[in-house]
């Protein structure tokens, strides 16, 4: 074979690459134009406002130096599932009192785009 034929194969091949991968490029940046778009509408479309849940859970520390209580808790809809996770008192004094172990029941509240522990009561030990 020619080394003409050669070269002339070889461009061919690089331009229907070329070709293919830009094709295949603006396909997946318009599927990920319309993603972004959903994403917004889904964002936007959440309740806007203060929201507040109230939820039992037992403390496994209560950490005043950082002014954090680490609490298992069950599902809270509509904001989570069931987990151990630390959260920020709106006041710090609602810390006092608490130990590991406690059963507690508690209210939380959305302010922007944070939410904080506004109240928790200990349940009564069966």
């Amino acid at each position: 074979m020619r080394l003409y034929k050669v070269i002339l194969l070889v461009n061919l091949a690089l331009g229907a690459g070329f070709l293919l991968s830009s094709l295949w490029w603006g396909w997946e940046v318009g599927r990920l134009r319309s993603e972004i778009a959903t994403a917004k509408q889904t964002t936007s479309a959440r309740p806007s406002g203060e929201r507040h849940w109230s939820v039992e859970g037992i403390v496994r520390v209560v950490a005043p130096e950082i002014n954090r209580i680490f609490i298992d808790h069950g599902d809270i809809p509509g904001l989570m599932e069931a987990m151990t996770m630390a959260f920020e008192p709106e006041e710090p004094s609602l810390l006092n009192g608490l130990n590991g172990g406690d059963r507690v029941r508690f209210t939380l509240q959305e302010k922007g785009k944070r939410i904080f522990l506004v109240a928790i009561e200990k349940e009564p030990n069966p």
